[in-house]
């Protein structure tokens, strides 16, 4: 209630906003808690109490972030973005600006990237970066198309109009304006209306058309009256006043531009009395009150001269905050690219270490498995060696035990042969050399086929079992057969191993 009187009761709406603040903390409801901060933060604003609106709009982001509220975050960036904007500060106000305009985008909400690209474009234009404000303000224009936001359409046609005429496109500017009018009529929103008819007056007054701009500054005063809008009123009676004078009253200007100068002094606007002053001189000079004019002239001289200090005072912060925000992101881009290089150098002692591990392992394994074969091929080597010697002394130990006794007999019969008188002894001593021999002749022979590595397979163990049963049994009543398969297998055999078969 207090905020919708007009003029607005700001003092009153923020003592009940700070009462609800409390209530919705002792509620512990954080929704309502940013709500509360972004209403008391919008009333700091229009009491141009900036550090607080700044403060309590941060407080309101941080709560919005934490319990995730997007839509109240995008309006705490673009709130904290018009701070900035009321300061001068257009660099951070860019900034939140272009991240209100990030949230909407996710959130496509295209009323709020309307709001946010006109916002964008008040900067520039604040920049008087009018081309790049104009870019701008059409984007705007094309998303409220979209989404059918007439009183979003006109305020865009204002900020478009009031763009061409310091342009001097002033029919550009007319048609802007002409068509903000017809929506603020249509919706009969009274404080539009006036806006309209002052910025559509001020077209035709920088165009030449004094009595046009004159009709129409009096329908804003109408309804800046009605309103009760002493500023808007005071910008009537300029238009008036400037109207007047083209039209060369300066009688009816002169009673103006005093009504003018009267309402700037009391609401301490200085650039509207700057301008009243400056008409006043013209004023006074077209009715040869020199004296007068000369005297506004200086009071005209001494607001320019103080509002262009001003002025080259905020551009020369402007131009430092703007130095020092290029410098910050330079900064950032510096730390963030040095990042990246530790990161890549980071990443390449990794993968080197990994690499290193890897080819260490590879090598690791290569040898193991080299020494594992190694030692296999000693302890194959030795065992072979070890069967090689028992069998040497197998070998040693049946010609030891065979042919030792066998050539042992054969000696022993020799001898008795010698000795013996009777034929019949002989005989028989000569049959048993006879015997003897042949046993070490079949012993020398299994030996020396024992020996020859040629017969290390099964089917020459066979053929020899073969010839060695015929053998045997040759001279015994006994019939030996043994049947051999035409396909024997290639298997190896060692002299051991065709040894143990044979004796089995």
């Amino acid at each position: 209630y207090y905020q919708s009187l007009s003029p607005p009761n700001d003092s009153i709406t923020l003592i009940y906003n700070k009462k609800c603040l409390a209530v919705q903390k002792q509620l512990n409801n954080k929704k309502g808690i940013a709500n509360a901060y972004l209403n008391i933060a919008s009333t700091y604003y229009y009491l141009n109490n900036f550090d607080e609106a700044l403060n309590t709009n941060k407080q309101a982001l941080k709560l919005c972030k934490e319990i995730k509220d997007s839509k109240s975050e995008a309006r705490c960036l673009n709130n904290i973005g018009l701070v900035y904007e009321s300061q001068g500060k257009y660099p951070e106000a860019l900034k939140y600006y272009y991240n209100s305009l990030s949230v909407k985008e996710k959130l496509k909400d295209k009323k709020g990237i309307a709001n946010a690209y006109s916002n964008i474009g008040n900067v520039f234009w604040q920049q008087e970066k009018l081309d790049d404000a104009l870019i701008k303000y059409k984007s705007a224009l094309n998303y409220f198309k979209e989404v059918n936001d007439t009183l979003g359409i006109a305020d865009v046609y204002t900020n478009i109009g009031i763009l061409y005429i310091e342009q001097k496109k002033y029919q550009s500017a007319i048609e802007c304006h002409s068509k903000a009018l017809q929506i603020y009529e249509k919706e009969q929103y009274l404080s539009g209306m006036g806006t309209a008819y002052g910025n559509l007056a001020s077209a035709y007054l920088y165009q030449g058309n004094a009595k046009k701009a004159k009709e129409i500054y009096l329908k804003a005063l109408t309804i800046r009256e009605k309103l009760g809008n002493k500023k808007g009123i005071a910008y009537s009676y300029l238009g008036l006043g400037m109207s007047e004078l083209q039209l060369k009253n300066p009688t009816a200007s002169k009673k103006h531009l005093q009504q003018a100068l009267a309402l700037s002094k009391e609401l301490g606007v200085r650039t509207l009395i700057k301008s009243s002053y400056n008409n006043l001189a013209k004023a006074d000079s077209a009715l040869f009150n020199y004296k007068e004019a000369y005297e506004h002239y200086k009071l005209f001289i001494s607001y320019r001269d103080s509002i262009n200090n001003e002025e080259n005072e905020k551009k020369s912060l402007q131009t430092v905050m703007q130095y020092e925000f290029e410098k910050k992101e330079a900064i950032l881009k510096e730390q963030a690219k040095a990042e990246k290089k530790q990161q890549q150098l980071e990443y390449i002692a990794i993968i080197a270490f990994l690499l290193t591990v890897v080819v260490f392992a590879m090598v690791w394994f290569y040898y193991y498995k080299k020494k594992q074969k190694n030692e296999k091929i000693v302890s194959e080597t030795k065992l072979a060696l070890e069967v090689a010697e028992d069998e040497r002394r197998r070998i040693s130990a049946d010609l030891h035990d065979d042919l030792g006794v066998g050539i042992s007999t054969i000696s022993l019969l020799g001898n008795r042969i010698r000795k013996q008188e009777k034929i019949e002894h002989v005989k028989a001593d000569a049959d048993s050399i006879i015997k003897n021999t042949k046993k070490v002749s079949e012993k020398l022979t299994e030996v020396i086929w024992e020996l020859n590595a040629e017969h290390n397979n099964l089917e020459d163990l066979l053929l020899f079992i073969q010839k060695q049963g015929q053998q045997i049994f040759k001279e015994t009543n006994i019939y030996f057969s043994m049947v051999i398969p035409l396909e024997i297998p290639a298997i190896f055999l060692s002299s051991h191993q065709r040894k143990q078969l044979y004796f089995v």
